[in-house]
């Protein structure tokens, strides 16, 4: 394991912005304009 890796890793996963946008891709919004199951652009507006 590379522990320097791993720290830039978490360190990037930090910012509240990314986490939030992660939760979105991971469940993503049931109205828009993706196909169930995806997301576009206009549903991660607002989750920076």
């Amino acid at each position: 394991m590379d522990f320097n890796t791993s720290a830039e890793q978490f360190k990037a996963l930090a910012a509240s912005s990314r986490l939030k946008v992660l939760g979105r891709l991971a469940a993503p919004p049931t109205k828009g304009c993706a196909q169930p199951g995806s997301v576009c652009a206009s549903g991660l507006e607002g989750a920076g």
